[in-house]
């Protein structure tokens, strides 16, 4: 049921992005036939309304580029927040799709017999690590699909699971490891105990150590559950170095999503001056 929900959502997203691209060359044509047919009478010359609609027929394609552009007539038309919007509506799909990924995903009963024997029913750095480990074989061992989205994903909810249980643990050798298992094992714990002295290890791991989407995407989830918390922890410097990564960002993407409504919830939306 979650393979085919992902399918669905899958599907709705590509069709949303047909149909923009189908309006797109639509309004282009039609306002380029318009021009044509004004022209087939002589006694119609090229004037303001030959040079509106060549204008119309562009502005599809002027979306990136333009915030906006005033037509004959006092209308305005607003391109640049359309378009943003757009993307951040794809954005937050995909995010809302990972997160229900995870919330629905559950340990198989031959895997957590497993993980009872091995740590004796007592969960610790070392059995979390374990996870990171089962996490990197699943990784390396299965083709890029759903199946093997699927087994990473459970990993990840057992990683959530037991890094609840334990107290007290010292995150920054784990998102500073080699080990990509290691690495998440420790955005895991850290995004199930919020803290501000995590948030300088936290960005850092972002930009500098963390080289997966996946595990960019849940240090970002991290970093909004500390805002929440305590949001001051991100002025000065931080909040730079985050407004620095938003830039780097694909729009339209799950961490271009999640970065921007991190810098909303800290009221930030551009470098201080």
């Amino acid at each position: 049921m979650l393979q085919a929900g992902r399918r669905v959502l899958g599907v709705q997203v590509v069709n949303q992005a047909m149909n923009i691209r189908a309006l797109q060359f639509l309004v282009s044509v039609l306002a380029l036939l318009v021009v044509v047919s004004h022209h087939l009478w002589p006694a119609l010359r090229a004037d303001a309304f030959t040079g509106t609609f060549l204008l119309v027929a562009v502005l599809p394609w002027l979306a990136p580029l333009l915030k906006s552009i005033k037509l004959p007539g006092g209308l305005e038309v607003e391109l640049r927040e359309m378009r943003e919007d757009l993307d951040q509506t794809k954005g937050a799909v995909i995010s809302a799709t990972i997160q229900a990924q995870v919330g629905a995903a559950a340990l198989s009963a031959p895997a957590r017999a497993e993980v009872a024997a091995n740590t004796g029913g007592r969960f610790s750095r070392e059995s979390l690590v374990a996870l990171g480990a089962r996490y990197e074989q699943v990784r390396d061992s299965m083709p890029s699909g759903p199946m093997r989205t699927e087994a990473m994903t459970r990993v990840l909810a057992e990683m959530f699971e037991q890094a609840q249980a334990i107290a007290d643990l010292d995150v920054q050798p784990l998102l500073a490891s080699a080990s990509r298992g290691t690495r998440l094992a420790g955005i895991a714990y850290a995004h199930e105990h919020p803290s501000s002295e995590r948030a300088e290890v936290l960005v850092k791991a972002l930009l500098d150590q963390e080289d997966t989407p996946f595990g960019q995407y849940w240090i970002l989830r991290a970093l909004r559950r500390l805002a929440a918390v305590d949001p001051g922890v991100f002025a000065g410097q931080l909040s730079e170095r985050l407004l620095a990564y938003k830039g780097r960002q694909r729009p339209g993407t799950d961490r271009q999503y999640e970065v921007t409504q991190l810098l909303r919830d800290l009221k930030l939306r551009s470098v201080p001056q």
